[in-house]
């Protein structure tokens, strides 16, 4: 997150705390000539679009308030996806026991993409381990480009 996304999350997480839900991310993107304030929410049993709509309506007058934006933007509030990549101390706690693809900068056992199961982590020390089919891995986080949920089709 930038400064500006970390003052927005800082200031609207207590209203969606206090509604039921978790603030997991909060992205400001161009989508061409159009800024757009993304921010995901997570709940235990998931977000419905009904959820989203009363979300939005209490934080955007948080939000106008602070005027963070300089341009005009579109509000979004939504449900982070199921292949949102992990990023947060609760996501990793959510993951845990279930099968994550990552995705390294450079090869470990010369694998630039392991799947396994998420068997430990400490963002602290910055290590995360899965157990892959070739056995335990364990992999600095500094070293993962991206770390999400394995989605099998």
């Amino acid at each position: 997150m930038s400064k500006k996304t970390d003052l927005i999350s800082a200031r609207i997480a207590p209203t969606i705390e206090n509604m039921g839900f978790e603030v997991v991310d909060v992205e400001i993107k161009k989508e061409g000539p159009n800024t757009v304030l993304y921010v995901y929410i997570h709940k235990e049993g998931g977000v419905f679009i009904a959820d989203c709509e009363k979300v939005s309506s209490e934080i955007d007058p948080i939000i106008e308030e602070m005027d963070p934006i300089e341009e005009a933007y579109y509000l979004c509030v939504s449900s982070p996806g199921a292949d949102r990549p992990l990023k947060t101390e609760k996501d990793f706690a959510r993951a845990m026991q279930t099968e994550v693809e990552a995705n390294l900068y450079r090869a470990v056992d010369g694998k630039k993409h392991i799947v396994g199961i998420l068997n430990a982590y400490d963002l602290t020390l910055g290590t995360v381990t899965l157990l892959s089919e070739d056995g335990p891995v364990t992999l600095n986080v500094k070293d993962i480009s991206r770390i999400r949920p394995y989605i099998r089709f």
